[in-house]
This record gives structure tokens, sequence and C-alpha cells, in this order.
């Protein structure tokens, strides 16, 4: 689960989290934060500080394509050109 769908889980039960300083707070309605609640928050803080930041993290970075997968029919990217052995990268906006 990625930092956003963590915290979209919790504001369906009303439980409103935000970034402190370096401080993880939040709002709830009494009695809606349970033990377990406190323990997966504290487990992944870091990566929910970052997110409430607007930095990405590494499991949403890695969430996204980057590129084909597997099972693709077709790639993601497609890059034209010579290729390594083909000829060397000169020309406009090459500076070697």
């Amino acid at each position: 689960m990625t930092a956003a769908a963590l915290l979209d889980s919790f504001a369906r039960r009303g439980v409103i989290l935000r970034k402190a300083g370096d401080l993880l707070a939040y709002d709830a309605p009494r009695g809606e934060m349970k033990p377990a609640d406190m323990t997966l928050l504290r487990a992944r803080k870091a990566e929910v500080l970052a997110h409430l930041a607007g930095r990405p993290t590494w499991p949403e970075l890695a969430a996204q394509r980057w590129g084909p997968s597997a099972g693709d029919p077709e790639p993601g990217i497609v890059i034209e050109g010579p290729g390594p052995t083909e000829g060397p990268l000169t020309g406009p906006g090459h500076p070697c």
C-alpha cells in the first residue's frame, strides 16, 4: 500500500494525518485510532512524512511504470536512433 493509499484509508475513517515538523500528527474521532494503527504509523512514519511533504517515496516511484514490463505486448518506451556501435553521439546538443 502506498503512502497515498494509507492516508486515504485513514481519511475514510475520519482520521487526518499531517506533518508537524519532524513529527506525524493526527486528528481523529475519539477511539478511532487503535494500537495497531499506531504501530503501523510508527513503522511507516518516514514514508508518510515524505508523502505529506510532497516528495515521492520509493514505493510510490516503484509503483509507476518505468518502461515496459515482461507481460506488455508493446514497449512503453521506444528509443530510435543509432545504437552504441552504429556511430558516435555527435551533432547539435551533443558536446562529445
